[in-house]
């Protein structure tokens, strides 16, 4: 479960009502954009290489159960949604869709919207296969006019991998993306920047005659499924405008909706992550097209590059370590993709970019992984290199940190056979007795290859040390939010942020997404299992 709001009254409502109806048709348009549809009957932009899906946001006044939105809140999330809507926008071929309904219902949760769009649910129409989908939702926090924001965000193409197969030598190896949830770390908000924020929802629910003010308007938007909503297609993008063609009687055919701002501030300034989705989306569009046999955008890159380096800038530093890391990760797998239009410079330039993701994920098998195989890649004749060895401890480690992930160990075993000078069979027959013992369970206490010269030694691969919860232990994928708080070292915080990162696989999954190294989790293990999702 994650959370999410619990009370009708937490409705987001809407700036603008887009295509709300069941028989309106949805145009199979490059950039639309929808806001207002029913959570329980979600849908996306077939056309759309990526379709950037909004949730309701959850609502906890300090110290208190979930309850309605206030009004600082409600605009808050209002105004989020509208200007990260804009902005992706510009991308091209990506869609956006608020949805709004009743957070205690349980369709419109996280979860069940995820599947509903992935062809699992009541969904018109469902993602086409392949294209992706990105899903946003929020808990907010407010104390009179304090107010917080705690941004959650998952992404995925349908029916495909984000992994992404590499060669070097005639061997394949697999680069992955270290996760595919993202938790970012809580913005505050003060009253300053909440009236500006009033201010904007207030400027951006108004459709006007021409990118001006001062022309003529028409207030639009209205309550969920009002008959006098309002549908459009976006024709132009010319920021802070956003060019409209409406399709409902009764309003302007022709108009401009301005994106929202604060005091010449964009909501970026104030919650960074709005340009870590903007990367996301142009990483999902790039991945659609070149399934789709399309050559490398020069323009998605440059996006994917802006938007990393806007986010390192305004990012709470290690409290967004894992964000950060993604993102990293995301940039270096689509430099890897136009490795053969300019190999050199774009090898380097991934594997400085998996690099620095492996410097913040010290305890991510993934994020160590990828930055061997990177390295690998990025060394003209590495096989007779002096990097050989530190490659090889660096594939082990990864194997080490989790020996459950088949796709690391399958990275080590392509690295031991393509060299030989590193490895030889005694090594092939210990990557297979690790392939034997690969059981679903906590995994903990991972020795490291002694240290020393690494091509005089033994194989030293050590299998994992598995210890077995104690007595009464809850399971993290299944614990209610109140079980969780009576585990020792477990605030309410965290309880919620485990809750919402649900499924974990392993300890390090764990810490990875609470933003913690992993042995700060020491007090929780002996009251906390992981069990198969």
């Amino acid at each position: 479960m994650i959370p999410r709001p619990s009370n009708a009254a937490q409705r987001v409502a809407p700036v603008l009502a887009l295509l709300l109806f069941a028989h309106t048709a949805i145009p199979r348009t490059a950039s639309g954009v929808a806001i207002g549809v029913d959570c329980r009957r979600p849908f996306v932009f077939p056309g759309a290489d990526a379709n950037v899906v909004f949730l309701p946001f959850g609502y906890t006044p300090r110290g208190f159960s979930q309850a309605p939105l206030g009004d600082g809140a409600r605009d808050l999330a209002r105004v989020l949604q509208l200007d990260a809507m804009i902005s992706l926008s510009s991308i091209g071929n990506i869609a956006s869709i608020q949805l709004d309904g009743d957070g205690a219902d349980p369709q419109c949760g996280p979860e069940p919207v995820f599947d509903a769009l992935n062809g699992h649910g009541p969904a018109d129409p469902p993602l086409e296969r392949g294209k992706g989908l990105i899903e946003i939702w929020g808990l907010v926090t407010e104390d009179d006019e304090e107010v917080s924001i705690q941004t959650f965000l998952k992404f995925a193409r349908r029916d495909a991998s984000e992994d992404l197969k590499v060669t070097a030598n005639q061997h394949d190896f697999v680069l992955s993306p270290s996760d595919q949830f993202i938790s970012f770390s809580p913005r505050s908000m003060s009253p300053q920047d909440l009236a500006a924020i009033r201010r904007a929802r207030v400027e951006s629910a108004v459709l006007y005659e021409r990118p001006d003010m001062t022309s003529h308007s028409t207030p639009i938007g209205g309550p969920a499924n009002s008959p006098h909503a309002v549908s459009f297609q976006i024709q132009e993008v010319r920021p802070p405008w956003l060019h409209v063609t409406t399709i409902t009687r009764g309003m302007p055919r022709d108009g401009w909706i301005l994106a929202p701002s604060q005091n010449g501030r964009t909501l970026s300034d104030l919650m960074p992550e709005l340009h870590l989705i903007r990367l996301i989306a142009a990483y999902l569009r790039d991945r659609v097209q070149a399934d789709g046999g399309k050559a490398p955008s020069p323009f998605l890159l440059k996006v994917a590059e802006t938007s990393l380096a806007s986010f390192e800038k305004a990012a709470h530093g290690d409290e967004d370590t894992g964000a950060l890391a993604i993102g990293q990760q995301l940039l270096g797998m689509m430099y890897e993709r136009r490795a053969g239009a300019n190999a050199s410079a774009s090898l380097r330039r991934a594997q400085d970019l998996f690099d620095r993701a492996a410097d913040r994920l010290s305890a991510s098998a993934i994020a160590q992984s990828n930055s061997a195989v990177s390295s690998l890649r990025g060394t003209p004749d590495a096989a007779a290199s002096p990097i050989e060895p530190d490659i090889a401890r660096r594939l082990e480690r990864s194997v080490a940190l989790d020996p459950s992930d088949s796709k690391r160990l399958d990275n080590l075993e392509s690295f031991y056979r393509w060299s030989p000078g590193v490895a030889n069979a005694a090594h092939l027959q210990n990557v297979q007795r690790i392939r034997a013992r690969l059981p679903f369970a906590p995994l903990e206490d991972r020795s490291p290859q002694a240290p020393g010269n690494h091509l005089q030694q033994e194989p030293g691969l050590v299998a994992p040390v598995l210890k077995p919860p104690g007595p009464g232990a809850v399971d993290v994928n299944r614990a209610s939010l109140e079980e969780l708080e009576a585990v020792p070292g477990v605030t309410h915080e965290i309880a919620q942020r485990i809750v919402s990162g649900r499924p974990y696989r392993s300890w390090d999954d764990l810490a990875r997404r609470l933003g913690v190294e992993p042995a700060s989790l020491a007090k929780m293990k002996t009251a906390l299992r992981i069990d198969r999702p």
